[in-house]
């Protein structure tokens, strides 16, 4: 339940403010470790694999694909949900996708922004390496905001945690 409530108000201030604070998130790391030791729910290696996990997460922060606040968030739950972390990290990858499609069609942009990423990966596959996506928007209303996924990917990892 302090997971859930932790990640509302992360995803108020990404809906509003568009970052999510450093202090915000130190609370979490205090608040997860503080229920890791409470709790015992955990052993050192769940809670060694969740972050291992989400560590795999800053490749796309270095390719400017996900937000640094996104990835710390993801911390904070690995400190919550230990070696299940990967099921929140999925669901919330699928969710946003799903997110982002909707948001392109209501838009109206599909095929232009399909275009871009099309001549992105060409070009990375030319260069023979990976380099920072160059987003086409230059507001912040186009912005997807992650953390919509990451919230309600936890919700529907509550809810059916073992069928996924």
């Amino acid at each position: 339940m302090i997971l859930f409530f932790y990640l509302l108000i992360a995803l108020l201030w990404d809906l509003f403010q568009y970052r999510i604070p450093n202090w915000w998130i130190v609370a979490g790391y205090f608040l997860g470790l503080l229920e890791f030791v409470l709790a015992g729910n955990m052993t050192v290696l769940d809670l060694g694999q969740g972050v291992l996990v989400t560590s795999v997460l800053l490749i796309l922060f270095f390719l400017k694909v996900l937000g640094g606040g996104d990835i710390k968030v993801f911390y904070v739950a690995a400190l919550f949900l230990g070696s299940e972390t990967w099921r929140l990290i999925l669901l919330s990858f699928l969710l946003n996708g799903l997110y982002a499609l909707l948001k392109m069609l209501f838009q109206r942009d599909l095929t232009f922004r399909l275009y871009h990423f099309y001549a992105y990966v060409i070009q990375c596959f030319y260069q023979g390496k990976a380099s920072p996506y160059q987003s086409l928007e230059s507001s912040k209303k186009d912005q997807v905001h992650f953390m919509v996924g990451i919230f309600f990917g936890y919700i529907l990892f509550t809810k059916w945690r073992f069928f996924i």
